[in-house]
């Protein structure tokens, strides 16, 4: 049996007319090449341009020699800079980046050739750059993971897909399909200049040229060499040279063709990749393109038959490939795609084969990787990795269940690619104690874990990865692993704890997604895309890391910390403070929203439903968090196995109120926290409605806040007070609610609104809002607005809208404290908001937070009170500490900065 891979020559998806999109400069993603400063060209003696030659392989132990060696350094620090084992490593963090220039080539080398090869190897956009200067011009051509070049030099941005693109003085000329970006991957990037024409080579293969339109004596010269880090991707060098011989390139206009990357053809699937025709030679004109299958028989190919060519802009056609019966094929095909135009033709070959079957891998320290153990190249090295490819396994899950690969206790660098693993009775692959693995473009699919009763499933995941080190999952499929009765039973696409360092880029997770352990150094050591974005412009989507279709965002090591209304597929936070989850809709996966090692947080009015999954909320070693307004509803709470709605563990003071959990197996399961609160939260219909394995919960709030409703309650309300008159007996330990509620809880809502101007100081400050409180949480939430004005010109001074959330105890009252930035002072806004009367106001004085700390503490009152009895134009006096604006410090202002010790400060 084997399974067909399609292997097409590498491109992007997606065409857009460069016609209809304008990007700015193209050199933004080359910031390190153009961010080196401008060099004095140091010129070597004349000498023949057509002997000439120049060669590099960075065989230096330090920075240090390299730039003794004639290299000029610059646009980032010199950690940036690595030269070590015959490679240069450099960074680009999205803000800076290092390049290195080479500028002595001879004088009059007016036919040249320069090349390097080089790898992306970290940071989300996969570039690679090669930049070289003449006489009179500066060009550079990149394999773009981001961007493409705008040939029409106009002046905005735009996301497209990867490409090739030209620039020419900084101002991109032209854009080419076929590349697309791989992770430590060495490729081969060349550029020729030919009787004033570019020619660029990717691989040895044309991708795209370009003719220079300043016809000036000498100014393709040749007079420097450079490399850098393109925006936001770390490369590595082996080499690059240069010589005065160019190849001879293509003498008439032509076009070429490009297809996509390779793609695995499952038994009764489709599957559609773009396929494009850009013009070389300066050709312009309609193309007309057809796709033939050998044998004809068993796949069917079908494509766009024409395109128009312009200069410049690549044009797109879809190929469509479809294996026609539902059996596995062992035959392996070729398609020829032929691209005609008048008497001018090319044709390109794809190889669909055939993966060969395979018994399950199993590879126990760096002496297993043989050839009867599945490795079919390699040497285990880091420029080497053994791979482990084309291979299509299938266990049988009833009789011998197994995983499709286990590897561990190994140091080897290895390499997992294109293989299929159909019907896993336990993981799909497993990694234990490794380092130095990479699993890529592979699928796990179909995993059979149930035997009878949904109690006997074996739970398996798609990928287990244990104790390890330098692991990366790249562009894999992760199909439904658990087909049977129960639903997934427990299932993950990926599983990964305690390990370090451990990469997830471009994969596609279904339903089911992924769980993440391990302590708070190892959860940051994870390499999750998208990430909280430290640039101006999204990662690219072709990274993203997919749940069900949608994004997985992994958060760590943040604060401050907002995610309210994006579409997601799930969401682990960790090691975070100050973190607010809000408006979320989540389902079908097994860890929908997980946070571990967060202090401060607020998850409020989210859904979580619609799948199997085990935990929908989980806590895990948290602590000051607010839990409100969610709803969780399991969907499937027959499914035995540990579903939970909210799972808390090891965590303290964290409130859960207002919530509805329901049809889960386990409504609330809470194991190793204390100081926490639970109530008017409503429970219905969970198998167990909590369980709590150790004292220190409060299931009420006291009367007559109450405590939660509970569907399966069976006491009466003689007094009608909607509070049951008998306890609700939550589970164990002695856990009780005293204060069941009658009904399910309802928030009740008012909005406070507030309006007013205010005169002091020399300004206007006029402020206007509104708020709605939370009385399951005890908070007001809003936005305040104010706009200052001066009171003698009416010019606006500042205006600004804050968005505010507070606390409010037994008294009603939230208060806090604006600061305010004037051209004089700073102003301080106390505001307050009363529930029970419904109001709102706010005073104005200079900003009590004198020290600018974000808090009012004893250190304001202690600056104001080292300035007690001063007078403006008098020694020790600070316009900052005279609060009322009387021109004096005393006793009144140390009043008003204790009124407002300690209040919340928003700025």
């Amino acid at each position: 049996m084997r399974i067909l891979s399609v292997r097409i020559p590498s491109s992007p998806s997606g065409g857009i007319s460069l016609r209809k999109i304008v990007v700015a400069v193209f050199l933004i993603l080359l910031s390190t090449l153009t961010a080196v400063p401008s060099l004095n060209t140091i010129l070597a003696r004349a000498q023949s341009s057509d002997s000439w030659s120049f060669r590099d392989d960075f065989n230096y132990s330090s920075i240090d020699q390299l730039q003794a060696a004639g290299w000029t350094t610059g646009g980032a620090p010199p950690s940036y800079f690595n030269g070590s084992n015959g490679i240069l490593t450099l960074l680009d963090d999205g803000y800076v980046g290092a390049a290195v220039e080479w500028n002595h080539a001879p004088a009059g080398v007016t036919n040249w050739s320069v090349s390097l090869r080089g790898r992306w190897i970290g940071n989300p956009v996969g570039s690679i750059a090669l930049g070289v200067r003449t006489a009179g011009h500066s060009y550079s051509f990149l394999a773009d993971g981001y961007y493409v070049p705008d040939p029409l030099g106009q002046c905005s941005c735009v996301r497209t897909n990867p490409g090739f693109g030209i620039s020419d003085d900084g101002r991109g000329v032209a854009r080419f399909p076929g590349y697309s970006p791989e992770l430590d991957t060495w490729h081969v990037l060349r550029v020729d200049m030919v009787q004033g024409t570019l020619y660029t080579y990717f691989d040895g293969v044309l991708v795209g040229d370009f003719t220079e339109f300043d016809t000036s004596a000498g100014n393709t010269n040749l007079a420097g060499i450079e490399v850098g880090a393109p925006w936001f991707a770390n490369v590595e060098v082996d080499w690059m040279q240069a010589s005065g011989s160019p190849s001879t390139p293509p003498t008439n206009p032509y076009f070429m063709v490009a297809g996509a990357s390779s793609v695995t053809v499952l038994p009764g699937q489709n599957v559609s990749d773009p396929f494009y025709v850009s013009s070389l030679g300066r050709f312009e004109g309609t193309v007309n393109l057809a796709a033939v299958a050998t044998p004809s028989s068993g796949l069917s190919v079908t494509m766009d038959t024409t395109v128009t060519v312009w200069v410049g802009e690549p044009k797109e056609s879809t190929l469509y490939v479809a294996i026609q019966s539902t059996t596995m094929v062992e035959q392996s095909f070729t398609i020829t795609v032929t691209a005609t135009s008048g008497n001018l033709s090319t044709s390109v070959t794809i190889n669909v084969n055939g993966l060969t079957d395979h018994d399950p891998i199993v590879i126990h320290g760096d002496t297993g990787f043989t050839i009867a153990n599945g490795v079919t190249g390699g040497s285990g090295t880091f420029t080497d990795p053994y791979v482990i490819q084309g291979w299509a396994i299938s266990t049988d899950f009833l009789c011998c269940a197994s995983p499709g690969i286990v590897i561990s206790d190994t140091k080897a660098y290895f390499t997992i690619d294109n293989v299929y693993i159909n019907n896993p009775g336990s993981d799909g692959i497993e990694l234990a104690n490794v380092q130095n693995g990479v699993i890529k473009d592979s699928a796990m699919n179909d995993g059979v874990a149930c035997y009878g009763s949904p109690d006997s499933c074996s739970n398996p995941d798609g990928v287990d990865i244990t104790s390890s080190s330098n692991v990366k999952l790249l562009r894999n499929e992760f199909g439904r692993a658990i087909s049977n009765l129960y639903g997934d039973a427990g299932h993950l696409d990926a599983s990964i704890s305690s390990s370090m360092n451990v990469t997830l880029r471009g994969n596609r997770f279904d339903a089911s997604g992924i769980d993440l352990s391990g302590s708070p150094a190892q959860l940051s050591s994870y390499n999750i895309n998208p990430y909280p974005s430290t640039y101006t412009y999204d990662v690219d989507p072709s990274l993203y890391n997919l749940v069900n279709g949608q994004p997985l965002y992994y958060y760590t090591d943040c604060s401050g910390l907002t995610v309210d209304g994006v579409s997601v597929g799930q969401l682990i936070i960790a090691n975070c403070r100050n973190v607010r989850v809000s408006n979320l809709r989540l389902s079908l996966s097994r860890y929908p929203l997980k946070v571990m090692f967060v202090n401060g947080a607020t998850i409020s009015d989210n859904t979580i439903d619609g799948g199997t999954f085990i935990d929908g909320l989980s806590i895990i070693h948290s602590s000051n968090l607010m839990v409100t307004g969610n709803s969780i509803s399991d969907g499937f709470y027959q499914a035995y196995g540990e579903s939970s709605g909210i799972e808390l563990d090891y965590s303290t003071n964290v409130i859960v109120a207002g919530n509805n959990i329901s049809y889960t197996h386990i409504g609330m399961q809470i194991t190793g926290t204390n100081q926490s609160a639970i109530y008017h939260n409503n429970f219905i219909q969970n198998d167990s409605q909590a369980y709590q394995s150790n004292t220190g919960i409060t299931w009420d709030d006291g009367y007559p806040i109450g405590g939660n409703y509970w569907s399966d309650y069976g006491g009466s309300d003689p007094d009608n007070d909607g509070i049951g008159d008998t306890i609700y007996s939550v589970c164990c330990v002695g856990s009780v609610d005293r204060y069941p509620l009658m009904k399910p809880f309802t928030a009740q809502t008012s909005e406070p609104q507030f309006q007013q101007t205010l005169t002091f100081d020399s300004v206007i400050v006029s402020v206007s809002g509104n708020f709605t409180p939370d009385t399951t949480s005890k908070t007001v939430n809003g936005t305040v607005s104010i706009i200052v004005t001066n009171s003698t010109t009416s010019q606006t001074v500042f205006s600004k809208t804050y968005t505010v959330s507070v606390g409010y105890g037994s008294s009603s009252t939230a208060r806090f404290v604006l600061t305010i930035p004037t051209s004089s002072s700073w102003l301080g806004a106390a505001c307050t908001v009363n529930i029970s009367s419904n109001n709102a106001s706010c005073s104005v004085s200079r900003d009590p937070d004198v020290n600018d700390d974000g808090a009012i503490n004893i250190l304001d009152l202690a600056l104001i009170a080292i300035s007690y009895g001063s007078k403006m134009g008098g020694p020790g006096y600070n316009v900052s500490y005279d609060l009322n604006a009387d021109g004096k410090v005393t006793i009144l202002d140390l009043a008003l900065a204790a009124i407002e010790y300690q209040l919340p400060v928003f700025n």
